[in-house]
């Protein structure tokens, strides 16, 4: 007894059998059948239908493609050849549609060359061969506008490295350098008060990030001295005018700021003048301090002064 037969090629057939003692029975109707034929599969698309040979995609952005083969029949079972998947092994194939889904992660930073195939019964394809470019994220680096004062020490200027949700901070360190207003190069952070010119260079140590580079201005602004206004109260004896004096202190507390004062009177009518008064009343005293000394700023204190 024959239960089956190789057929030659696709096409409709009739069947009959025969009996060992040569009796043959009637054709049967027509019966379609086909054979199996290997698939091609030559070319791989966008979801939109686009021909692509390749694919950029960053760490932890999902790429689609469409495997296209042709020839196949029946349908082909479509495969990843797992020995080229990426480090990540993250690619995945829907074996009946053909749509591949991959999301690199940091190990799979490079070109990685992924093989597909198609199979029917009548075979395998020949590997089609996919290129994946996958690059690390890139950070928004970002100098922060920074205003500080003169504090007789170098100070840095500030600047962020942001992930690719606007929000969490990229691992890693900033390195700073300066220009000042004539365009030099400055060896370390400036001390000086003056508006800099920054390039905050970031070198990342999280391996989904890339580094980053980007420019600003960091100012640093004079200080502020210490101004102390001697006032009396002074004793009226119709001769003497009675000068206010100040002192300009630094930030250290002890050392004199170079610059020099101008006081102005003011009495209980409102009349101002740049004269000591002479006769007993209340002063309101302004101390005009120009500053001699870049690092320090002119300011101006006002104090009472009484003569009694």
């Amino acid at each position: 007894t024959t239960n089956s037969v190789t057929l030659i090629g696709s096409g409709p057939y009739v069947v009959t059998t025969v009996n060992t003692e040569g009796y043959q029975s009637p054709y049967s109707a027509l019966v379609s059948a086909s054979v199996g034929t290997v698939p091609i599969l030559y070319t791989a698309t966008t979801i939109t239908g686009a021909d692509i040979s390749s694919l950029t995609l960053n760490v932890g952005q999902t790429g689609y493609i469409d495997l296209i083969q042709e020839s196949g029949n029946p349908a082909p079972t479509f495969a990843v050849v797992s020995t080229t998947e990426p480090p990540s092994g993250g690619v995945s194939v829907n074996a009946t549609t053909g749509l591949v889904t991959y999301t690199p992660t940091s190990d799979d930073i490079g070109t990685q060359a992924v093989e597909f195939t198609a199979t029917t019964v009548g075979g395998t394809s020949a590997p089609y061969t996919f290129y994946y470019f996958v690059r690390a994220n890139t950070p928004t680096v970002s100098v922060v506008p920074t205003i500080v004062s003169y504090d007789g020490n170098p100070q840095d200027a500030s600047a962020t490295a942001i992930g690719t949700d606007g929000v969490t901070p990229v691992a890693g360190n900033i390195t700073y350098t300066y220009t000042d207003a004539n365009s030099n190069a400055l060896a370390t952070a400036p001390t000086a008060p003056g508006t800099y010119a920054v390039t905050a260079t970031f070198a990342s140590t999280d391996p989904s990030y890339a580094g980053g580079v980007a420019t600003g201005t960091f100012t640093i602004t004079p200080a502020t001295p210490t101004i102390t206004v001697s006032d009396g109260p002074f004793t009226y004896d119709g001769v003497t005018p009675w000068e206010a004096s100040a002192t300009a202190i630094g930030i250290d507390g002890v050392t004199p700021v170079d610059g020099t004062f101008q006081f102005t009177y003011t009495d209980y009518t409102g009349t101002s003048s740049n004269t000591a008064p002479i006769g007993p009343g209340l002063y309101t005293v302004a101390a005009t301090f120009a500053s001699n000394d870049p690092n320090y700023a002119s300011t101006i204190v006002t104090s009472t002064m009484i003569v009694n």
